[in-house]
């Protein structure tokens, strides 16, 4: 089966949740297996979790994660807090990262909606003010226009012409054949397969050296499509990596 992500844009108390749980209620009604998955990061806020959410790759996973479950298992997910909102929130994100939230979208079929916001503003459960969460709209906006991503504009006033279109849509999905998830490997295989060393490719990157120390395995990755060469360390038992890029006179030193 096929599954479909409605992913509600916007910045924090535009009405993403109320959007979600509408449209959701909407396609539920007309018999569509529907689930709506919620945003993890506003949960810890109510928790008081505030160091939590300085980890975006901890939230990514989890985000991931919940959506993951539910594929092929419904047809649609409705979510208010969508995978590419880590290109967002996450601070000089790694090559290797912005590569892993962009493969995590690409595994579904996606309907976008970007929230037209109101006139009102709740800061309960939520860290940014009114002029911040505004400034994040426009952030978000220019992103998927930036990546040449289709959305259409909600309003509380469209959600049944809305609905009728993620219905149209997913009538089109069901035709479609499945997504094929590939496992491929990363910087963390690597540390733990002895076969990836050796200059193979490994997620983007090229191996390039690998060191044991207190049974750990630390691996180095050369990504030759980045930017500026950029380079990646990881350990076996993290999940985790550091990097940083090179100077073009470092990397002819490093025969990268």
């Amino acid at each position: 089966m096929n599954t479909m992500v409605v992913n509600c844009y916007a910045g924090p108390g535009a009405g993403k949740t109320t959007c979600a749980w509408e449209v959701a209620s909407q396609l539920k009604k007309k018999g569509i297996n529907t689930e709506y998955v919620s945003e993890y990061a506003k949960e810890l806020v109510w928790e008081g979790k505030y160091d939590v959410l300085e980890n975006q790759e901890h939230l990514f996973a989890e985000q991931a994660k919940r959506l993951e479950r539910l594929r092929g298992k419904v047809e649609v997910i409705v979510t208010d807090s969508p995978i590419l909102m880590s290109h967002i929130y996450g601070r000089n994100n790694s090559t290797d990262f912005t590569m892993r939230i962009d493969d995590e979208y690409k595994k579904y079929y996606n309907f976008n909606l970007f929230i037209k916001r109101g006139d009102t503003f709740q800061q309960a459960g939520r860290i940014q003010n009114l002029e911040e969460s505004k400034a994040l709209d426009r952030k978000i906006m220019n992103m998927l226009k930036e990546k040449n991503i289709y959305f259409g504009v909600y309003s509380h006033e469209n959600v049944k012409y809305i609905s009728d279109n993620i219905i149209k849509n997913l009538q089109a999905v069901r035709e479609k054949p499945e997504i094929e998830i590939k496992d491929t490997p990363t910087l963390k295989d690597a540390a733990t397969y002895d076969k990836l060393y050796g200059k193979e490719s490994v997620k983007g990157y090229f191996i390039v050296d690998s060191v044991t120390l207190n049974n750990n395995t630390f691996v180095m990755g050369y990504n030759p499509n980045a930017p500026q060469p950029y380079v990646t360390w990881q350990k076996s038992d993290d999940e985790y990596s550091l990097g940083h890029y090179f100077s073009n006179e470092l990397k002819a030193k490093c025969d990268l």
